[in-house]
């Protein structure tokens, strides 16, 4: 006779200690120590139902393939993102905006607005 256990709770229904086999106790049948349902118990020793199919399909693939993408139409920086994977080191620079990055040389600073302390509104200019 077969041994079943809880996957939850792990109580064992022993087929040849209990008055019912398995298979004619009705669908509703719960646990009797955490009331989890008949779905969630285990035949103990038994082998998951795996077709041969299956098993003989998944030992005939090979999945040794290169999956790295090396260059793209869209994204131009794609060996940039390929180096701060590889390196985990950000390259500081925006990527891929479409709106123009204003960069230091383009701010134009006066050494007078540095020097003076601004006016207030009431102040006579």
């Amino acid at each position: 006779m077969a041994v079943y256990v809880c996957a939850v709770c792990d109580t064992e229904y022993d087929e040849d200690k209990e008055s019912a086999r398995w298979n004619d106790l009705p669908s509703d049948f719960t646990c009797p120590v955490c009331d989890s349902g008949k779905a969630f118990w285990r035949r103990v020793g038994a082998e998951p139902d795996i077709s041969e199919d299956i098993q003989e399909a998944t030992k005939e693939r090979d999945l040794s393939f290169d999956i790295r993408k090396t260059e793209d139409s869209h994204e131009s920086y794609l060996v940039d993102i390929h180096t701060m994977a590889e390196s985990g080191q950000s390259i500081i620079e925006p990527m891929q905006t479409r709106k123009p990055v204003i960069s230091w040389e383009d701010i134009l600073i006066q050494g007078a607005q540095l020097a003076q302390i601004p006016l207030n509104h009431d102040d006579q200019v």
